[in-house]
C-alpha cells in the first residue's frame, strides 16, 4: 500500500496543499527534455488555435435544439459543483460496499479536481482572453496586467473533466472498458464548450492538458497500489440489437465471512 495515499478525508486537505505546492514548483527541478515536451505542447496547441474560427463556426452552424439537449447533460460533467455531487456520491458508495479503491479513488479525484482549478484559474489570469461568444478574433489576448472578465483559456470545465477521468483511468487501468469511458466523457464535456460557444477549441485543449497532468500527479502520489476492487465494469457488445452496445456495472456487497 502507498503510505501517502488518500484513504479518509482527514488527510484530504493536508495532501491538497503539498500536492498544489509541489506541482507548481515542479518546472523549477525539469530537466532540458522536460521543458522540450512543455515547448511541443505549447506549440500544438498554438498550431491548434489556428483553427480556432473554422471550428467555431462549423459547431455554431449546426447548433439547435437537438444538439441543446444533448450538450446540457455533458457540460455538467465538468461543472465543479456536479463533479464534487457525483464524487460525494461515489465516496458513500465506497463505504457502503466496503470498497477501499473506490474510496481511494473518489478522494484522489476531489484532490484531482481542486488542483486542476488552481492550474486553470491561474492560466486564466494570465492570459486573460477573449471568448468566442464576444469576438470571432481568437487572438484578442489581454494579458496578465489588464484587469478583463474575459478568461477563456484554459477551459475549467475540461480541466476539470480530465482530471478526474485521468484518476479513474489510472486508478482502473487493468480494466478494459473505465480508461475509454472516463476519457470519452471528458471530451464530450470539452466538446459541449465548444458547441455552448463559451470556449475555442485551443482552451478546450490547454485545459484538458492541464487536467491530465494534475490528474497524473495526484494519482503517482495518492493512489493505492492494490488492484482488489468490488465494483467490477466490463463490455457489454450485442450487436445487431437495440442497445446493443454498453457496459454492465457489478457490485459486490463485501466478502463473505468464513465459518
Amino acid at each position: 500500500m502507498n503510505p501517502e495515499a488518500n484513504t479518509n478525508i482527514k488527510n484530504l486537505a493536508k495532501h491538497l496543499v503539498q500536492d498544489t505546492g509541489s506541482i507548481l514548483l515542479a518546472p523549477i527541478g525539469w530537466k532540458k527534455e522536460d521543458w522540450l515536451k512543455a515547448s511541443a505542447v505549447v506549440a500544438g496547441i498554438m498550431l491548434l488555435s489556428t483553427q480556432d474560427q473554422n471550428v467555431k463556426h462549423f459547431f455554431q452552424n449546426n447548433r439547435s435544439e437537438t444538439t441543446e439537449k444533448i450538450t446540457w447533460p455533458l457540460e455538467k460533467l465538468g461543472n465543479g459543483g456536479s463533479a464534487l455531487a457525483l464524487l460525494g456520491a461515489g465516496y458513500v458508495t465506497s463505504l457502503a460496499i466496503k470498497d477501499p479503491k473506490l474510496q481511494n479513488a473518489t478522494l484522489t479525484a476531489v484532490e484531482a479536481l481542486a488542483v486542476a482549478g488552481v492550474l486553470t484559474t491561474i492560466g486564466k489570469h494570465v492570459v486573460h482572453r477573449q471568448r468566442p461568444y464576444t469576438t470571432d478574433n481568437q487572438y484578442l489576448i489581454h494579458g496578465p496586467f489588464k484587469k478583463s472578465g474575459n478568461v477563456s483559456f484554459p477551459s475549467g470545465h475540461t480541466g476539470s473533466a480530465f482530471a478526474i477521468a485521468t484518476v479513474f483511468a489510472e486508478a482502473y487501468k487493468d480494466s478494459s472498458i473505465i480508461p475509454l469511458l472516463a476519457y470519452s466523457a471528458a471530451t464530450l464535456a470539452g466538446i459541449s464548450r465548444i458547441h455552448d460557444n463559451k470556449h475555442w477549441v485551443s482552451d478546450v485543449a490547454g485545459g484538458a492538458v492541464l487536467g491530465y497532468l494534475a490528474g497524473k500527479f495526484v494519482s503517482n502520489r495518492r493512489l493505492l497500489t492494490s488492484k482488489d476492487s468490488n465494483v467490477k465494469v466490463s463490455p457489454m457488445l450485442n450487436f445487431g440489437r437495440p442497445g446493443g452496445v454498453g457496459a454492465t456495472v457489478t457490485i459486490s456487497l463485501g466478502k463473505k465471512k468464513k465459518k
